[in-house]
């Protein structure tokens, strides 16, 4: 399948956690033997031994299984994406094939990171999540999927849309005539005073009242979302 030229690539990182566990191991495992030099502590230093010992095989296992694996990785195309698993079988995956994109914000030692997940129309799901993947490739593909995907799926929606059909995004709902709020009832396009973004926040208003705000990162297809009430009424952010 060609999926067009590929805007990013960005692989896995290397297995530093088991890195860092094999060197710890080692260390004990030296101080260890070091303790057991002591014949006044005979039995419990080689008790402690044996247990280095066993943590450095084990951390050593871990290790070697990391390195063997092969890295994941993925590739933003024109078209749509190629995933690679660990097994090393790259698979294409056209944008129209996919369900939602979702992303994600945590905050971890004073600074955000974003992770993405993506679910395909077959229920599969790809997570792009900085414990995998490096920070910044995370973002810079988090935002070219995006990119894409909105290119792609947007014009199919409004499409949709304008034939008398609806596109839904968990509890909103775009029509042809109004937007439906789940819980609510509908607001006429020609009845929305503005639609806001403010720190991550979806806001919308009628007649100078804010009838539905929602965090974006609980919305499927957020972004999908914002390009087409962008479209229809103009975006506040």
């Amino acid at each position: 399948m060609d999926l067009g030229a590929c805007d990013i690539r960005i692989e896995s990182k290397p297995p530093t956690g088991a890195i860092i566990g094999l060197v710890l191991s080692v260390l004990l495992c030296g101080g260890s033997l070091a303790f057991v030099t002591d014949q006044s502590r005979g039995g419990m230093a080689g008790a402690l031994l044996v247990i280095s010992l066993l943590l450095v095989f084990s951390s050593a296992v871990a290790l070697v299984r990391s390195l063997r694996s092969r890295s994941v990785a993925l590739e933003v195309r024109e078209g749509g994406i190629v995933y690679t698993d660990e097994a090393g079988d790259p698979r294409p995956i056209p944008y129209t094939a996919i369900r939602h994109i979702t992303h994600e914000v945590t905050r971890q030692r004073g600074r955000d990171l974003i992770s993405y997940a993506l679910v395909t129309t077959g229920g599969d799901r790809i997570q792009l999540k900085p414990r995998a993947f490096r920070r910044t490739d995370v973002i810079a593909a988090g935002l070219a999927l995006q990119r894409r995907y909105v290119q792609a799926i947007s014009p199919l929606l409004m499409r949709r849309i304008a034939g008398g059909g609806d596109a839904a995004f968990g509890p909103l709902h775009l029509t042809r005539d109004a937007l439906r709020i789940e819980g609510s009832s509908s607001v006429a396009w020609d009845e929305l005073s503005a639609v806001k973004v403010q720190r991550g926040t979806l806001q919308i208003i009628s007649d100078g009242t804010t009838v539905a705000r929602y965090p974006l990162t609980d919305l499927p297809n957020a972004a999908l979302l914002l390009e087409l009430l962008d479209r229809r009424v103009g975006l506040t952010i």
